[in-house]
C-alpha cells in the first residue's frame, strides 16, 4: 500500500487500485482529525466521540481522498457474515440518515457517487473491484466474520447481483492485526483448523495459538475464484503500529477506529 498525506491527512491505498480510474479508496490512519484523548485524531467511531468532531474528521478524509461526503454510506457491524447490496435509496445511511438495516458487515454496489464505508480496530478489511462489470465490494472481516466465510459470500453475491467473474475481480486486503499479534485460545484455534498453513501454536508450553487472519481471507477469495497475482496483502499490523492505527488488542475500549471507504465515480 502507498502511504498519502494531504492538507495533513494521512491515508492508505493499494498499489493494485492504482490505475483504476473508475473508482477511489482509501484505509484511513488515525492522523489528521480533530479528535482529541485516546481517539486523537482521526477517528470514526461514534462512542465517546461528539457529532461535530465525527462530521469533520469525515469531511477531512473524503477532502483529502476526493470522496463524496453526502454520499457516505455506512455499515451496521455485529461481527456476522451478511452482504447488503447498497442502491441509491441507501446513499447517506449511516451519517446523514438513519439506517433501515442492522447486522450487515458486508457491502456491495454497481452504483456511483454511493461511498460505502467500514470500520476497523484491528479487524480485516477486504476491497473487492470487478473492473468488468464496474462493481465493489467492501468486507469487515473479523475472526467470527472470516469463520462464516463472509468474503467468499461477498463474491458470490457479486456474482448473483452483477454476473461478476471472480476471476476478474481485484482485492485488497488491509491493515488488521497480524499473525504474531492475534492470539487466541484452542477454541478460536480448532475453528480454522483447515487452514493448516495458516495457524499455529504460539508455543511449545502454553496453552495459546496465533492466527494468520490476513492469509485465510486471501485463501477464502482464491477459493471463491480470484487470481493469486489479483490480490494485494497490506504487512502493516494495527496492534504493532501505534503511530498510524488504532487497536483494541492494544489499547482496549479506550481506542477510536479507522474507516475503509470506496466509491465507483463513473
Amino acid at each position: 500500500m502507498t502511504e498519502k498525506t494531504i492538507n495533513g491527512v494521512i491515508f492508505l491505498e493499494f498499489e493494485l487500485f492504482k490505475d483504476s480510474n473508475w473508482f477511489k479508496h482509501c484505509f484511513s490512519t488515525r492522523i489528521g482529525g480533530v479528535s482529541k484523548g485516546h481517539s486523537a485524531s482521526l477517528n470514526f467511531r461514534a462512542k465517546d466521540e461528539s457529532r461535530e468532531n465525527l462530521t469533520e474528521n469525515y469531511k477531512r478524509i473524503c477532502a483529502a481522498a476526493s470522496l463524496s461526503f453526502d454520499g457516505l454510506t455506512f455499515s451496521y457491524q455485529e461481527h456476522g457474515a451478511n452482504i447488503r447490496t447498497i442502491t441509491a435509496s441507501d446513499r447517506g445511511k449511516g451519517l446523514h440518515k438513519k439506517r433501515d438495516y442492522s447486522n450487515i458487515d458486508g457491502l456491495i454496489t454497481n452504483e456511483p457517487n454511493i461511498c460505502l464505508t467500514t470500520f476497523y480496530a484491528d479487524c480485516t478489511p477486504v476491497f473487492l473491484a470487478d473492473p468488468v462489470t464496474q462493481a465493489v465490494g467492501l468486507i469487515h472481516a473479523g475472526w467470527r466474520s472470516t469463520y462464516l466465510e463472509i468474503a467468499k459470500r461477498a463474491v458470490e453475491e457479486m456474482v448473483r447481483e452483477y454476473n461478476t467473474n471472480p476471476e476478474n475481480i481485484l482485492a485488497g486486503i488491509g491493515p488488521s492485526i497480524c499473525c504474531s499479534c492475534f492470539e487466541v485460545d484452542k477454541p478460536v484455534y480448532d475453528k480454522f483448523a483447515a487452514y493448516t498453513n495458516y495457524i499455529a501454536p504460539k508455543n511449545q508450553t502454553a496453552d495459546k495459538y496465533i492466527i494468520d487472519l490476513k492469509g485465510i481471507n486471501s485463501q477464502m477469495l482464491i477459493d471463491a475464484g480470484l487470481k493469486e497475482s489479483n490480490i494485494e496483502i497490506s504487512p502493516l499490523c494495527t496492534k504493532c503500529n501505534d503511530r498510524l492505527f488504532y487497536s483494541h488488542r492494544r489499547d482496549g475500549d479506550n481506542r477510536g477506529s479507522m474507516a475503509a471507504f470506496m466509491e465507483i465515480n463513473i
